[in-house]
């Protein structure tokens, strides 16, 4: 019999869903949910945006490394993971082995629609007067921090590509290869997805 990972992680660019498809995953395995950038807000008493503002990223970015090194005491859940957060140096590292990475790779212009049209603010993604950058800036802004990213995602265990299916398709897909990832001293842990 299969075990599962003690700890299930999402990764990918912000809008990806994440949090969206990682809370459906927990519900049908069974696992707590947790969103990394609200624990960073709970534990900062302010949301991710003031904090970019009134403290700057670098602050938030030690706040939510500080975070994740704490989730890998958590068992039994699903973690989403902000788009930076597997970025700086070591953070892989941090996570351990008794785990799961699934990043969930979504085309640049979905991902600036989504944000564009989402209610969620996105500092990195705003003008100097914190409106969101018009779409060409946008989509350019989008491109090229994927890119420097995707070097991080792209070393997840699974590999699900996103946006080409409904959310109901995509958890089930994305549960099936959680419950198939080798967990036992396997060579081949990564797996691909559509």
């Amino acid at each position: 019999m299969q075990t599962l990972a003690t700890r299930i992680y999402f990764t990918g660019f912000m809008a990806a869903g994440k949090t969206t498809v990682g809370r459906m995953v927990a519900n049908t395995l069974g696992y707590d949910f947790v969103d990394l950038d609200r624990k960073v807000e709970e534990r900062s008493g302010m949301p991710v945006a003031e904090i970019f503002s009134t403290q700057g990223e670098a602050v938030f970015r030690r706040k939510e490394r500080e975070m994740l090194v704490e989730s890998t005491a958590w068992e039994g859940c699903v973690v989403s993971l902000g788009g930076g957060a597997l970025s700086s140096p070591g953070a892989w590292e941090i996570l351990g082995d008794d785990r799961v990475v699934i990043y969930l790779r979504t085309p640049a212009r979905t991902l600036a629609r989504r944000i564009r049209h989402g209610r969620t603010i996105r500092p990195l993604m705003l003008d100097d007067n914190g409106k969101v950058l018009p779409q060409k800036e946008l989509v350019a802004k989008v491109r090229e921090m994927l890119e420097r990213r995707e070097v991080d995602y792209l070393k997840a265990d699974i590999v699900f590509e996103g946006g080409s299916c409904s959310i109901g398709v995509a958890v089930d897909r994305i549960v099936d290869l959680i419950r198939k990832h080798p967990m036992e001293g396997s060579c081949d842990r990564r797996r691909r997805g559509r």
